[in-house]
């Protein structure tokens, strides 16, 4: 369920975050993985492929969680 809570009347505000604690540290161990386990796609590449796959996911998560807080803060503009 999605929670609004307005400061004002001219002032609607959404309590979700863009970018949370949890991003930071999954942007951190991306940066790991790709400076220090980039040999490692040749020795173990079903390990990789499941790294690239769940990043990849993470990725597609912040990037609908930015679209839909866009498109929550227009329709609340409107009104």
């Amino acid at each position: 369920m999605i929670y609004i809570m307005k400061t004002s009347k001219d002032n609607p505000t959404i309590p979700f975050k863009r970018w949370s604690i949890i991003d930071t540290i999954n942007l951190t161990v991306l940066l790991l993985v790709a400076l220090f386990l980039k040999d490692d796609i040749v020795q173990e590449p079903i390990m990789m492929w499941v790294l690239i796959i769940a990043f990849l996911l993470w990725i597609g998560s912040v990037i609908f969680r930015n679209y839909y807080i866009s498109k929550l803060n227009e329709k609340f503009k409107d009104k």
